[in-house]
């Protein structure tokens, strides 16, 4: 993360998110910083954190402050970065920039009142893709609050998810990586398995001060296009690298690129040619702008977090299972989890690219479970992606909507896939999905459960948007799952409880097991 001219020309996806959240927040930001001026002063003031290079402070961020301020040009602007390298960088890259300085600050770290007083108040902050790379939240946020004057705005821009976390989680349990991805945790954003971060961070800014605020989560992708493009994307953000031989740094990236290529390669060209190939990566965005309220100076006194502290009960719980929803396009998988995590639901149809996750924590049987529930995109152009997600998965939704013969003939195919590439402990239930729509019916009840008799799983039919079967269908998963681990820890408790030991599926027919009708 410290090799800024190597950053400067990789940080695509840094930029086009950067552009497009600015357009939309301009308005905001333009305002605002009238407002937050002091009488002696007659342009807006500005801070922006994890400057970087500083390609996107002075090609974005600037033209909408000077747009914004009442004389066409910047006032004071102050960019800031942790790494000494990229300080630099920028400062010589920007020198022309007479009210620009560039300056390294830690914003993870607690601010007291001399160093406040030494970089004093600004009209706003901002702050892109750097958020996610500091692991003490409360610090970070509490130091932008006092940071700003009253009436100042921030736009804060970083990640909740995104695979390249994966990735190093991943890497940093192969033993040839281990020792030099010891700190891995520091290195993951703080929200990547957060089951509400919207909701985290609206705790985390009312803490801090913040009384208007707004949060978005958005699900965004980003293609690479080349092998090449993917590789100095890797090596201009990568942490670890920097520890390594140099013999080592591109065995590393060898190892990083097959990762990737597991689970993130859509290719469109022939494999021959690697400059022709994509990779796809999803993410969610996290967007805050938040405004600090007149006549308010600091935040709280002594800078504790008696408030914003992470319940113990969010970090810990008994057992953590990885379920995937599997089945066709179209079939209702999207539409399914939102309805089971945020009992939400919406006709509108919107392939998922890829995959998505949301994160649930129940209580079963005095055990608290957290889930995570991955959404799998149905299209074969997506299937490397999603078959990559089935390792580690402990329980499989595999969903066929009863108005598509076609949906239900793919549910062999499906099984092909969990056997494939599933662990022989994997859990199936088989769902047959928009039980709602009984008139165009073209898979019967029976049919459904003829299928699950032969294949050996359990069998509901349901309706995402009738609210039919759907908690149902997780609840009983989530029970075969601690009752075969109870069953594997009974006959040898030398077992870890890290995956249940089952039955797997079968192509032969069977004492059928239980089955829930939708009754519709």
């Amino acid at each position: 993360m410290n090799r800024a001219n190597l950053y400067q020309q990789a940080n695509g996806v840094q930029r086009r998110d950067a552009m497009e959240i600015l357009k939309e927040y301009a308005p905001l930001l333009g305002t605002s910083g009238q407002q937050a001026a002091s009488d002696t002063e007659t342009t807006a003031s500005l801070l922006d954190i994890g400057c970087g290079s500083g390609d996107v402070l002075v090609d974005y961020v600037l033209p909408v402050l000077c747009r914004g301020s009442g004389s066409g040009t910047p006032g004071k602007v102050m960019a800031t970065d942790v790494s000494e390298q990229m300080v630099r960088y920028a400062r010589e890259s920007y020198k022309h920039l007479a009210t620009v300085s560039f300056e390294r600050l830690d914003i993870g770290a607690k601010l007291d009142a001399q160093t406040l007083a030494q970089y004093g108040q600004f009209s706003h902050v901002t702050s892109f893709y750097c958020l996610h790379w500091v692991q003490n939240q409360f610090n970070a946020f509490s130091n932008i609050y006092n940071l700003l004057k009253p009436g100042g705005d921030c736009l804060l821009v970083f990640l909740a998810n995104n695979p390249i976390f994966d990735i190093y989680n991943q890497l940093s349990r192969s033993p040839k990586w281990t020792k030099y991805m010891y700190d891995v945790e520091k290195y993951i954003s703080p929200y990547q398995y957060c089951e509400n971060p919207a909701g985290e961070i609206e705790d985390l800014l009312c803490t801090v001060g913040f009384e208007h605020y707004q949060i978005q989560v958005r699900d965004k992708l980003y293609v690479y296009e080349g092998l090449d493009n993917l590789k100095r994307a890797v090596l201009a953000v990568n942490p670890f690298s920097e520890r390594m031989p140099p013999d080592l740094q591109d065995k590393f990236l060898v190892d990083y690129i097959a990762v990737v290529r597991q689970m993130y390669l859509s290719k469109e060209c022939s494999n021959e040619n690697e400059c022709n190939l994509q990779f796809i990566s999803p993410y969610k965005l996290v967007i805050v702008y938040a405004k600090k309220q007149e006549g308010r100076t600091h935040g709280m006194a002594g800078g504790g977090d008696p408030k914003w502290q992470k319940d113990a009960s969010d970090q810990n719980f008994d057992y953590m299972f990885k379920l995937l929803i599997i089945g066709n396009s179209s079939v209702g998988k999207t539409s399914f989890l939102f309805r089971y995590a945020d009992d939400s639901f919406t006709s509108a149809f919107v392939s998922t690219v890829g995959i998505d996750f949301k994160v649930k924590t129940v209580f079963r049987h005095d055990k608290r479970v957290k889930l995570q529930i991955w959404d799998t995109a149905g299209q074969e152009r997506y299937r490397t992606i999603t078959t990559a997600y089935y390792r580690g998965a402990m329980g499989f939704i595999l969903m066929y909507d009863i108005t598509n013969e076609e949906s239900f003939n793919s549910v062999q195919d499906w099984v092909t896939q969990i056997k494939t590439y599933s662990w022989d402990n994997a859990q199936v239930i088989l769902v047959g999905n928009k039980c709602d729509m009984e008139s165009e019916r073209v898979i019967s009840f029976e049919r459904g459960k003829q299928l699950a008799d032969q294949l050996g799983v359990e069998f509901f039919e349901t309706s995402a948007k009738e609210n039919v079967n759907v908690k149902n269908v997780f609840e009983r998963l989530v029970d075969i799952i601690c009752d075969k681990m109870s069953e594997s820890l009974d006959s040898d408790p030398t077992l870890v409880a890290g995956g249940p030991k089952g039955q797997r599926l079968t192509d032969q027919p069977g004492q059928g097991p239980p089955t829930a009708n939708c009754n519709c």
